[in-house]
């Protein structure tokens, strides 16, 4: 019979990592709870202590941080981003994401930090972050660091959170005037994960070249890829449908899809082939095309 767990509200982040430190391996962070209740009921995590942040100031808001970054506690749901005007005044692409992901009581009760905390392949936010740039804090026993979101996937639901830190905010830089940003994501049904999703965000010059370029992929690895090979095809020149199709070609030969019921590696690499294409289409066009979802 499983033992009852037990649920702790520490009331400042030094004790969350405390108390994280103290009972290393046996407590389990919960932010929003939807992927980690779905492992408890399945046993595949068996914790003695679940610990909650809700009253540690500062875990749950979304503000505007020095020199204009987009500053997100980690327990701001998904439906609160994607309805926030200063989120989409600044950072369309990540409020289209939000908005993309599973069902509205997921998006009611999901958390950004717990999104990134337990990383599901095909999940949207952490794409999006990729091609906006984000770095993720992380508080522990050791002191703060930060890290990008590209860096902080190991693999399959492992990531550089030690087991004795928390998620403490999710910054995004500033994006430059006149970027445009674009995510679609191809998924088999509405509340279903990513097959394959593409996230770019684009700065043009003023001169009918790109002067800056972030394209994350989704779906396609055990976590959220940013495409540096077509990136590099792309900056500093104009987006023709030569370019295009190189860096096309390039995102595909980046990725290391798995084949499982919902498709096969194959059939990913042709996704992505296909919706970097549209995405650097579109932006090339003037447009922005956020939220744009395909389902079979």
């Amino acid at each position: 019979m499983r033992a009852v767990i037990e649920y702790v509200e520490p009331g400042t982040v030094e004790e969350a990592v405390g108390f994280l430190a103290s009972h290393r391996g046996a407590a389990k962070v919960v932010a929003g709870g939807q992927s980690l209740l779905v492992l408890l009921r399945q046993r595949l995590l068996e914790p003695e202590y679940l610990l909650g942040l809700d009253r540690i100031p500062g875990m749950r808001g979304i503000a505007e941080g020095a020199g204009g970054e987009l500053v997100i506690g980690p327990l701001t749901t998904h439906r609160e981003i994607a309805a926030s005007p200063l989120v989409r005044k600044g950072w369309a692409l990540l409020a289209e994401a939000a908005e993309q992901v599973g069902s509205p009581p997921v998006r009611n009760a999901g958390t950004i930090g717990g999104n990134l905390g337990f990383p599901m392949i095909g999940a949207d936010p952490p794409v999006a972050l990729v091609a906006l740039g984000a770095r993720i804090s992380l508080a522990g026993p050791r002191g703060t660091r930060t890290v990008a979101v590209e860096e902080f996937y190991r693999g399959y639901m492992e990531s550089v959170l030690e087991p004795d830190e928390i998620i403490t905010q999710v910054a995004l830089p500033p994006q430059p005037a006149g970027t445009r940003g674009t995510y679609l994501k191809y998924r088999l049904r509405g509340i279903d994960r990513a097959l394959v999703a593409v996230a770019v965000t684009l700065t043009p010059d003023g001169r009918g070249s790109c002067k800056e370029i972030r394209i994350g992929l989704g779906g396609v690895r055990p976590a959220p890829v940013r495409a540096l090979q077509a990136e590099a095809i792309l900056r500093r020149a104009r987006l023709t449908e030569e370019t295009i199709s190189r860096a096309a070609q390039a995102a595909v030969e980046e990725v290391e899809p798995v084949s499982d019921l919902s498709g096969s590696a194959e059939y990913r690499k042709k996704l992505v082939k296909v919706f970097v294409t549209r995405a650097l289409r579109q932006l090339a066009a003037g447009g922005s095309g956020v939220g744009r979802v395909h389902e079979s």
